[in-house]
């Protein structure tokens, strides 16, 4: 074999042994992570989709929605929730990172752009219910128009008569708990001044101490939910169980509080978390 056939076998062998380790190493990575499914977390079931690098979501904390964008393993964005959806008292910063198996994610979320950070998991990611799109996210979380009726007087040869215009204007949320009826107003309570509002059979509200929160089901006269205070909203030592039942003039509510879930069969007491209508 002369010099020339040598280099050639050489230069052949050198490329099947390379290629075959570049092949190998190919092999060998694991896939990105897709971000897509619905995770279960401390604030209930949150609905993520991908997109190439973008991703949205929604949660069921006070009809929270998710945005932003991968960056590697991690994913960064904003959360924000009803009724204002916007900084810093309803919306701010979150970061996530998922797990090299894909199955979890470990972060941490703030009010506005320079809050404390708390920290966030989710877990046991399934897949997305039928009908759930990058695009179905998109229009949920567009503004709902909601129709305003003025009236005004328009008249011919001398007879006049009242008739309606319909203006829109952009808002977050159909409102039909208005203050004084069901929960819905501001009440003086054991924690500072409480601001709820009352959707359907859905409340939610704020109050000043430890800037808390609450989310809660309406049945009759009784409300049940959550509550949660900073610095974590989360449980044991920031978030719990509460009930409220209100008075029969709709004026007062007497209720209670619990660290964490109730137990099956606690019972509330009607001293523990009181409140009286300011309007």
């Amino acid at each position: 074999m002369n010099k020339l056939q040598s280099f050639f076998v050489v230069s052949l062998l050198t490329a099947v042994l390379v290629g075959g380790q570049a092949f190998e190493a190919n092999a060998a990575a694991k896939p990105k992570c897709n971000w897509t499914g619905v995770w279960t977390t401390p604030w209930g079931k949150m609905t993520l989709i991908q997109n190439g690098d973008k991703v949205k979501g929604k949660y069921d904390t006070n009809k929270g929605r998710i945005n932003g964008r991968i960056d590697g393993a991690n994913f960064v964005g904003q959360w924000s929730e009803w009724p204002t959806y916007k900084a810093s008292d309803d919306a701010g910063d979150l970061k996530y990172a998922i797990s090299k198996d894909c199955k979890t994610f470990k972060g941490n979320w703030r009010f506005g752009t320079t809050g404390k950070w708390g920290a966030s998991n989710g877990k046991n990611c399934k897949a997305l219910p039928k009908g759930v799109t990058f695009a179905s996210l998109t229009n949920e979380q567009k503004p709902v128009v909601k129709p305003v009726v003025t009236t005004g007087t328009t008249g011919t040869t001398g007879a006049t008569g009242a008739t309606g215009t319909t203006n829109t204007a952009p808002v977050e949320q159909y409102i039909d708990g208005k203050p004084g009826t069901g929960f819905a107003g501001t009440w003086e309570s054991t924690y500072d001044n409480l601001i709820i509002t009352q959707v359907g059979d859905k409340i939610t509200g704020t109050y000043k101490n430890g800037a808390g929160k609450i989310v809660g089901t309406v049945s009759g006269n009784t409300a049940k939910g959550q509550w949660s205070e900073a610095p974590t909203f989360m449980p044991p030592s920031n978030a719990g169980d509460f009930q409220f039942v209100l008075g029969p003039e709709g004026k007062t509510f007497g209720g209670d509080w619990t660290y964490d879930v109730a137990e099956a069969g606690h019972e509330f007491s009607q001293t523990g978390w009181t409140g009286k209508r300011i309007k």
